[in-house]
């Protein structure tokens, strides 16, 4: 009988805990970007800590965990930009475009974060410069490129940080521009 009403409970737990989870990864990505272990206070110290976590997905080439450190899309525009990066327009779906094609095929070699500015209780700027390098599709080879600065806003979205927006310092301020090699 104590079996049967210990099983029911873990169940019940389980069950909670499963839809909870559901719940969530509609609202939001299921990666929390902030360190649960780590004593993290300041906005600007979780946001360099996001930018980290970013950048390192980035040189692992992994588009998922890129992703779900950044806000939902927002415009029609971005929805189509977001569907596009992850290869969704597609008729056949590879796992991501980001990193392939003429467009994507670039690869993070290091990167610096060179600033952290707070606009606002909830929302930071930081600044950091990358060194990439490209794909060419007639030799096969990567070429390095030139550092270059990019900018990360973002934006506190219920208790955690997510990056709002990731584009170059040098172009106008778009969503997802930063995915762009050129």
């Amino acid at each position: 009988m104590k079996l049967v009403l210990v099983a029911t409970l873990i169940a019940i737990i389980l069950f909670a805990g499963g839809y909870i989870g559901i719940l969530n990864r509609k609202i939001l990505p299921s990666i929390s970007p902030t360190p649960s272990e780590a004593k993290v206070e300041s906005l600007e110290e979780m946001s360099k800590y996001v930018v980290d976590r970013f950048e390192q997905a980035q040189i692992e080439r992994n588009a998922e965990k890129v992703f779900k450190l950044i806000t939902p899309p927002g415009s029609p525009q971005e929805k189509g930009k977001y569907m596009s990066l992850l290869g969704r327009d597609l008729p056949v779906q590879p796992d991501s475009r980001l990193y392939f094609g003429a467009f994507y095929a670039y690869r993070l070699d290091s990167y610096k974060i060179l600033s952290v500015d707070t606009l606002s209780s909830n929302s930071v700027v930081v600044e950091v410069e990358e060194t990439r390098e490209g794909h060419d599709n007639t030799t096969g080879n990567w070429i390095k490129h030139a550092p270059k600065v990019f900018i990360f806003e973002i934006v506190k979205y219920g208790f955690n940080p997510y990056i709002e927006s990731y584009y170059p310092k040098d172009k106008q301020k778009e969503k997802y521009a930063g995915f762009s090699l050129l």
